[in-house]
């Protein structure tokens, strides 16, 4: 992935995330897509921790310094190890907030700052890496929140039963 699409990652996400959300009841929107998984508020309050208190702090960290190693991320889960979902509307400004940040952060780096290094949790990285994981977590996400509305769709169509084909005739 080059970093012109990374960029394009980043700044579409927070526009995807709130057209996913379009439509859909609050109750609907928090039902995870299967046991066990996060519902697409829960995912959405995990991408906007994430980019305020994990992926700006690095960067910023990885720009000001040389080769820093950065600090273990904050616990960012309630005790049941879900991340604490406030209101979807705050969250997905949070997000839009933070993105911006790391967006002009970004914007006017050269090839230098592109490459300036820093060690993370799995060792040696670049501010590039760094940039390209955050695009892959986004586009992760995004399928998650997408195919938990398409079963959540799915299922609402079902519960209707045959409301949806009342008055057609199958031939």
């Amino acid at each position: 992935m080059d970093r012109a699409e990374m960029l394009q990652i980043l700044r579409t996400t927070p526009d995807k995330i709130g057209n996913v959300a379009v439509g859909m009841t609050r109750q609907h929107m928090q039902r995870p897509r299967a046991d066990g998984e996060w519902s697409i508020p829960e995912i959405l309050k995990h991408m906007a921790l994430y980019e305020r208190d994990v992926i700006g702090p690095r960067l910023r960290l990885m720009l000001a310094e040389d080769n820093p190693t950065f600090p273990p991320p904050p616990e960012m889960m309630d005790p049941n190890g879900r991340p604490p979902v406030v209101d979807f509307g705050a969250d997905l400004a949070l997000l839009r907030r933070h993105r911006l940040l790391t967006i002009a952060v970004l914007e006017d780096l050269d090839e230098a700052g592109w490459q300036h290094p820093g060690v993370g949790p799995r060792g040696p990285t670049t501010v590039e890496r760094v940039v390209e994981h955050l695009a892959n977590h986004d586009l992760e996400h995004l399928q998650g929140m997408e195919d938990a509305r398409t079963l959540l769709e799915d299922e609402t169509e079902h519960e209707a039963g045959g409301a949806s084909t009342a008055g057609h005739q199958h031939h």
